[in-house]
């Protein structure tokens, strides 16, 4: 019993010291937002993203990357509405800019890649 008690202590320390660790990087990513898109504004360098939540609008820049299914890389002109995207940003001036955008294709057919739940028993086949 003892030697349970003392292992569980061991694991939330542990892991409680490598939480912490993560926690405390100033490299890691200030945010992320995962959705669709809803509006691709190339004159203005922006995008806008919409979850279950929220509408979000993303700007990019020169050091922005675009990276398809398999990592490929794109190119701005790439991004299309109704794409499932995950935006890595930071926030900057009241602004949100994008250092990566990871873009698939949602599949209709399957549904395969929309993250959206299905509300009052509605059945996809």
């Amino acid at each position: 019993m003892r030697k349970g008690i003392l292992i569980t202590v061991l694991a939330l320390m542990t892991g409680m010291a490598f939480v912490g660790g993560v926690w405390g990087q100033n490299d890691s990513p200030p945010g992320a937002f995962r959705g669709t898109i809803t509006k691709v504004d190339l004159a203005n360098k922006e995008i806008v993203v919409q979850n279950n939540d929220a509408e979000a609008v993303f700007q990019w820049n020169n050091e922005t990357t675009v990276k398809g299914p398999g990592d490929k890389s794109l190119i701005f002109e790439d991004l299309k509405e109704g794409m499932i995207v995950t935006v890595l940003y930071r926030e900057e001036a009241g602004n949100r800019i994008a250092s990566r955008i990871d873009a698939k294709a949602a599949n209709l057919k399957t549904l395969k890649g929309i993250g959206l739940p299905f509300e009052c028993g509605v059945t996809v086949c």
